[in-house]
Formats: structure tokens, sequence, C-alpha cells
């Protein structure tokens, strides 16, 4: 039943089961969600979609795309991707913990964000970590959060790449590595 679909990520939810997600333009005029769809079986076959973007109240021109999702192979699985809601761009992450059985609500990761994109999530044993591009300073710059409880509390929104602030240097191409002590490395060029 999908408009046009893009964006496809899969992973392992735990034994064979693996999860799918997408972002779908079902609602048509380039409006997106992202959808996620389960197979207990290695891909046999595959249970019914569940939309994740799905908040209590929606605005008709609110969209979501570019979802990324990880999984430990343990039944743990994060999804994030980039939303629009009511004019505003932030990055939001669902969690499972029963292998995409059924996801936790969204939350919102960004903070006073403005327009986001280039997003990347880690995870090393408990400690999590997602890198992105931001423009709340009229200039693209790079921030980050971090987990350290499996992604159920995040820390507040850092700056990563130091520029001045009078700089008018661009950052892009982030790379990011994650170790399990919680030390994080993150590359970019500018």
């Amino acid at each position: 039943t999908s408009g046009k679909a893009s964006d496809a990520n899969i992973a392992w939810g735990g034994g064979r089961s693996l999860v799918a997600v997408w972002t779908d333009e079902r609602r048509g005029m380039q409006l997106f969600d992202v959808y996620a769809r389960r197979s207990p079986d290695g891909g046999t076959t595959w249970e019914p979609e569940q939309v994740l973007s799905r908040f209590p109240q929606n605005l008709p021109s609110d969209l979501f795309a570019r979802p990324e999702l990880i999984g430990d192979g343990q039944g743990r699985l994060w999804a994030v991707w980039v939303g629009v809601k009511s004019g505003r761009s932030s990055l939001y992450l669902c969690r499972s913990m029963d292998g995409g059985r059924t996801w936790m609500d969204p939350a919102a990761l960004t903070g006073n964000s403005q327009s986001v994109f280039g997003h990347s999530l880690h995870r090393a044993g408990q400690r999590m970590l997602l890198v992105w591009h931001d423009t709340r300073t009229g200039l693209d710059r790079l921030y980050a959060v971090s987990s350290s409880d499996a992604g159920v509390t995040w820390t507040e929104p850092a700056r990563v790449d130091h520029l001045p602030a009078d700089s008018a240097a661009q950052t892009s191409s982030p790379a990011a590595l994650l170790s399990a002590d919680g030390e994080a490395m993150v590359a970019w060029q500018d």
C-alpha cells in the first residue's frame, strides 16, 4: 500500500527477526511519514506495518523522512529521523525494546534546532551518540547529543565543531565514532 517509498534501512531485531524502516509519501504532495515493518522469520513473512512518526497531534503539513535504524541484535532497536513539525525541523527518536513489535512514542532530541540534516546515530553498549548538521546560528554547524542509558535519556545539544562565532566557514561530511566507555570522536570538513 506504499506511496513513494525511499530511504530504507534494515536491522536484526533478535534471533531471526528483522525490522525495516523507510520513508513513505502515502499522503501525497511530498508529505512523508516514517514506517516500520517486522519479520519474525528472517524475511520470509512480514507483520503489518507501523507508523513511527505518530504524534498526539499532527498538522497536515508535518512531514518526516530520512530514517536511520540501528539494533543490538538482542531485541533493542532505535530509529531516528528528520521531522518538520509546525514548520520547525528536528530529529526524532523511537525505541523498541521487543524486537520491533512495539515502539515507544517519538522524542525530539535536537532542542532549539532550526534546519537539521546529515544525522548519524551510533551505539556502543549502553552509550549512544547522535551527530547532525544544524543551521540554528544561520550557518551549518555540527551538534551532538548523547545517552548513557540506551536512549532513555539524552543530554542537551552541544556544539561539536568549535568554529569561532564570527567564522563564515560551513561544516560538512561528519564522521563519528563512539567507544564503550563513552569517548566520542567526530571528524568533519569545514
